[in-house]
């Protein structure tokens, strides 16, 4: 369904892996090895403890990259979970089978684009949701970075402003070096949450995007663990497309 934001999430994992060491054409999985890491910020960034990272679409197919050691493992673990690559349950799985104290992140992945975005629910937009560019942040931005934990500007936005302060964003971000990729990011205010305004600025943003008429789709990426968000993104009208997961052993 989204096939542009999954060819650039597979063509990440051969930029950085190199090409792929098994293709399972059933299991429409592709397996890379995580020591032929392309450059040595790459295997810096991998080396502490790391054994794998998943990434699963809707349509079961996947990506994995792991330690040369454990390809064998990772095979006979996509063949037990197949569709679950990503769940409680193949992570009790991996600690018990790995006998390590393990770290995991996990991420969920909802996207839109023209062909669905009917599902876009406009009725949570808010009068005091306002589109900014980078050139409209000085006139508001009193304290940027702290208030939404932001260290640089998105490229554009929407913003509720109350009293001349940003207090809810939804910012947008090419992705990968395409210009047809859109990341959305949200991010409230402590002081201002449970208004409304994640979900209204997230839907305002998305509708702009997709009457800019190209073909442009949209990618909204939430931990696993934060229900507000991902409630944000379904309210909206996005559809949930994949998961990932990145685990290593803890230091």
């Amino acid at each position: 369904m989204f096939e542009k934001i999954k060819k650039v999430n597979f063509d990440w994992f051969e930029n950085t892996f190199g090409e792929p060491v098994k293709i399972d054409e059933d299991l429409k999985i592709k397996y890379y090895i995580y020591d032929s890491a392309r450059n040595k910020k790459d295997k810096k960034e991998y080396e502490k403890g790391f054994i794998g990272w998943v990434q699963h679409f809707d349509d079961k197919s996947a990506c994995m990259a792991v330690k040369a050691d454990l390809l064998n493992f990772a095979v006979d673990f996509a063949n037990k979970f197949k569709d679950k690559l990503a769940s409680d349950e193949s992570l009790k799985f991996l600690r018990e089978y790995l006998n390590v104290d393990l770290f995991e992140h996990r991420g969920i992945f909802y996207c839109l684009n023209e062909s669905n975005k009917k599902r876009l629910n406009s009725s949570k937009k808010q009068d005091n949701s306002r589109l900014l560019f980078k050139k409209d942040f000085e006139e508001y931005d009193f304290d940027f970075k702290n208030m939404l934990g932001w260290t640089a500007y998105p490229n554009f936005c929407y913003a509720t402003i109350i009293d001349k302060k940003i207090v809810s964003c939804a910012s947008a971000g090419y992705r990968e070096n395409t210009d047809y990729i859109i990341g959305i990011s949200t991010h409230t205010h402590e002081n201002y949450r449970k208004k409304g305004y994640a979900i209204s600025n997230v839907v305002a943003l998305t509708e702009y995007v997709l009457n800019m008429n190209e073909a442009k789709e949209i990618r909204y990426m939430t931990d696993f663990d934060n229900i507000a968000s991902q409630k944000t993104a379904l309210s909206a009208g996005f559809i949930e497309s994949g998961h990932e997961i990145y685990f290593a052993k803890k230091s």
